[in-house]
Parts: C-alpha cells; structure tokens; sequence
C-alpha cells in the first residue's frame, strides 16, 4: 500500500529532551524523500538523543543543526551544545563548530594522570589504519662488512631482524657502505 500523503508528525519523547517538535518534524522531512510513519519516538541512542529514519538512527542535535544551519556535517564537524545539556537541542543551543575546538573546550582546565595517558597511548597504538613503524638501529660498522663479505639484502636483514626494505634503505641513506675499497 502506497501512502499518498504525509500525516502530521507526532513525537512520544521517552527521554524528555528539549527540542523545538516543529522543527523537528520539518527535518525529518527534509531528511527523507519518503513518507514517515506518523507516531515517532524520541529515545537515547548513547548520551544523546536520537530518532529513527526509516531504519537509520540520527542525533537529533545533528539533524536540527544540518536543517537549521543549512550545511553538510563533514567528519571534522561537530554539533556543539552551547550549555553542556546534551539533553538540550534548541537550535539557540546548538553550535557547528571544528573537532579540534570543541575538544580545546571541553579539556579546558584538565590535567590527565600518568594512568590515562598510558590508557590513551595503548589505544592509539591500537588502533587500526596508517602506523609509523619504529626506527631500528643498525650498526653501519657490522652492515659494512656483511657487504663486503657478500652477503645478500635478505641474508643481512635476517641477522638483523628486519625486513629487506629496512637494510635496503640504510644502504640508500649511507652510500659510502657499497664503495670499493
């Protein structure tokens, strides 16, 4: 059954947020290029509010601002709460501001202990995608005389524990290593 027209919106706020119901629905509607069911319900979908889509759960704050403020939410972007409510989403209380400034703000005045520093640098070293590997340090003197003796790049890297690109580029950064004696 195809739905021809779109019923008023009414919201069951089951978190008790503070959020303009007009606006709202006007976002939801801008939002999707279907109709929506007419009863939603607003619930906590973490620490913040949220709805759902048709299927897709959305921050409130984040739909008001993308539909008030009229700009795209970029990865670098975040919906600022003016008051520190999260509960709050008036769009007077929301602002679209840089990840890096919003962190400044909220770490204003704190000082981290040596614990969670350590916590921070264990889930950083953790996480997934682009890592920068370690120098190791190779002594030129004994990498030298392997090279004079013959030995190949996979032969050096093995006594070494590295991989063949490592010695390979300690032989690029030092060329006087292959020089004829």
């Amino acid at each position: 059954m195809t739905i021809l027209r779109q019923r008023p919106l009414v919201f069951d706020n089951a978190c008790g947020c503070v959020v303009d119901e007009e606006i709202l629905a006007r976002a939801m509607l801008a939002f999707t290029d279907k109709p929506l069911l007419s009863r939603k319900r607003i619930f906590m979908y973490g620490r913040y509010p949220a709805i759902s889509i048709h299927g897709q759960k959305i921050h409130i704050h984040r739909l008001v601002a993308w539909y008030c403020l009229a700009t795209s939410l970029v990865a670098h972007l975040v919906v600022h709460h003016r008051d520190g409510n999260p509960l709050n989403c008036a769009v007077a209380n929301l602002a679209i501001i840089t990840d890096s400034i919003h962190a400044t703000n909220h770490l204003k005045g704190r000082s981290l202990s040596a614990a969670h520093k350590a916590k921070i640098a264990k889930a950083n070293r953790a996480r997934k995608g682009h890592q920068i590997a370690k120098r190791v340090d190779i002594d030129l003197g004994v990498l030298h005389e392997m090279l004079a003796q013959g030995r190949s790049i996979n032969a050096i890297a093995r006594h070494f524990h590295v991989d063949w690109s490592t010695i390979s580029a300690r032989i690029h950064e030092n060329p006087e290593l292959v020089k004829a004696e």
